[in-house]
């Protein structure tokens, strides 16, 4: 789905890393946030700090539904 979307946009797909399924969740969306952000010439998001813990955990989501 992501990749449709960035397709839709004119951007390449995302590569996501081979060993991406043995991170847990809240690694795997600051993966795909990070690839997002340094694509479109933002800076990636250096780690999960305490402030965003309560955030990943409203913004958990299947990870397989949305790439």
């Amino acid at each position: 789905m992501i990749n449709n979307a960035r397709s839709d946009e004119g951007l390449s797909p995302l590569s996501i890393p081979s060993n991406f399924s043995t991170f847990p969740d809240y690694e795997k969306q600051l993966i795909i946030v990070n690839l997002e952000r340094t694509s479109r010439g933002e800076p990636p998001i250096v780690g999960v700090t305490a402030p965003l813990n309560p955030l990943l955990t409203l913004l958990q989501l299947n990870i397989t539904q949305i790439l």
